[in-house]
């Protein structure tokens, strides 16, 4: 079996892209990483992982104090990959995934904001806060 991380690094470096890659090692990782990270430095965030880290991580830039943006590509690595593979991209296709990112091709899309069993934005941050410190 191919490293999957290698296979990125190569890919990249063929590429002519310089990377840098944060682990998750825990639920909400992603949504931290995305909401903390020194955005000017990157000219884009890759996420790679199944729906959930995706959700985690655009979450995480959509909760960002600066409300800065950046693009992002998905590099399909979950159970399912659902939106990933309303893109056109099949389930765990890194290959084709990495293709797209490397050739830097971009569709854009839109997000959606749900509140569920809360009142207000501010409600949820309080929810996640409470999460993490669990």
């Amino acid at each position: 079996m191919i490293d999957l991380r290698m296979k990125i690094l190569e890919a990249f470096f063929t590429g002519g892209i310089n990377c840098e890659m944060y682990e998750t090692k825990c639920k909400l990782d992603a949504l931290n990483i995305a909401m903390n990270f020194t955005i000017q430095n990157y000219s884009a965030l890759i996420i790679v992982g199944g729906d959930g880290t995706i959700h985690e991580a655009i979450n995480g830039l959509l909760r960002r104090k600066d409300k800065k943006k950046i693009p992002v590509g998905f590099l399909p690595n979950g159970s399912g990959d659902d939106l990933v593979a309303n893109l056109g991209i099949g389930v765990g296709d890194i290959d084709l995934a990495l293709e797209y990112i490397c050739k830097g091709d971009t569709i854009k899309m839109d997000v959606t904001k749900v509140l569920i069993d809360h009142e207000s934005e501010s409600d949820i941050a309080v929810t996640v806060a409470n999460k993490e410190g669990s």
